[in-house]
């Protein structure tokens, strides 16, 4: 499974699941700290402005409390 970040500029990140891992509210977690370093890095002046938003579906993964 691959998940992808992306906005008006292009892909900001790519993450590719390894074959058996469950995408749960852990893993996900993981793949949110590393896309915030990307962003920071790839996106440096929305970062500075603090004008970039995560839009996510409704999975479990994106919802659980610890995520939220």
């Amino acid at each position: 499974m691959l998940i992808g970040f992306f906005d008006i500029n292009g892909i900001v990140m790519t993450e590719w699941v390894p074959e058996g891992q469950t995408v749960n509210q852990h893993y996900y977690l993981t793949v949110l700290a590393t896309l915030r370093e990307r962003v920071r890095k790839k996106r440096s002046v929305l970062w500075k402005n603090k004008s970039w938003i995560l839009h996510q579906n409704n999975a479990p993964a994106h919802n659980a409390l610890s995520v939220s």
